[in-house]
């Protein structure tokens, strides 16, 4: 996880690549957005594990989510 100044501001972002994603879960994701409402952005590459309910989560839970990159 990266923090970025953002117009004075900061935001979060949030990174998973394919070289350490395979083990990530959908309840990972989940737990994620719970304690990271905050989150701008999210990127995950080639996590296979994830299902729909890890999308729907970071999209509820998170209301400042502005970016999501899903390549699975």
């Amino acid at each position: 996880m990266h923090l970025q100044a953002s117009d004075g501001r900061f935001s979060l972002s949030f990174w998973f690549t394919h070289n350490h994603c395979e083990n990530i879960t959908d309840a990972a994701v989940i737990r994620l957005a719970e304690q990271c409402p905050g989150l701008t952005k999210v990127h995950l590459y080639g996590c296979g594990n994830i299902t729909n309910d890890a999308i729907v989560a970071l999209e509820t839970q998170c209301a400042s989510l502005t970016t999501m990159n899903v390549y699975i």
